[in-house]
């Protein structure tokens, strides 16, 4: 008999391309996801496929962004890789 505690949580979201995106933010910020700043924009990509999932022009006058801004903007992109924003996927150990 197996109990709740023993199942093991699915720990990637997996879109029909292949791609897995890890459900555990802290593994998505510092391995699957990159800031790339250009003057007053910050463009948020892909750092596994060949994907920009936003950009944002800041409008700070020194086109800065504080650190939670781009927390923010991170969590708000991984919550909507987990909700098939940006394909529709399945859970995959």
């Amino acid at each position: 008999m197996t109990m709740s505690n023993d199942v093991k949580p699915k720990q990637w979201y997996q879109l029909p391309s292949g791609v897995e995106y890890s459900v555990n933010y802290d593994f998505f910020i510092a391995n699957q996801i990159r800031i790339v700043r250009s003057g007053k924009r910050h463009t948020y990509c892909s750092a596994i496929e060949a994907k920009t999932f936003k950009v944002v022009s800041s409008l700070n006058v020194e086109g800065k962004f504080n650190t939670d801004e781009i927390e923010l903007a991170c969590k708000e992109i991984h919550r909507e890789i987990l909700d098939g924003k940006h394909g529709n996927g399945t859970l995959v150990d």
